[in-house]
């Protein structure tokens, strides 16, 4: 049996590593998706595919305050996450 798993997501119908691609790649029957997952400063774990921003700063070095406004990252621990699968 062949899966298919979507690479960051739909990530050509949606901007890839989004929630939004995550959820077109279940619409259009995913079996999962690929997504790359590092921690910043403050803890938080974000999803990007590079360790380093376009500008070159390491994702390890900033924090949720200071992140760039389309950076996903995880929710306070307390946050109910959906279930998707």
């Amino acid at each position: 049996m062949t899966m298919v798993y979507a690479h960051r997501g739909a990530s050509a119908a949606e901007p890839e590593n989004t929630l939004a691609a995550f959820a077109a790649a279940v619409a259009m029957g995913a079996d999962g998706v690929e997504l790359d997952i590092r921690r910043t400063a403050d803890g938080a774990l974000a999803v990007h595919h590079d360790a380093h921003l376009v500008d070159g700063r390491p994702l390890s070095r900033w924090s949720r305050p200071t992140s760039p406004p389309r950076s996903p990252c995880s929710p306070p621990p307390s946050t109910p996450v959906p279930a998707w699968w």
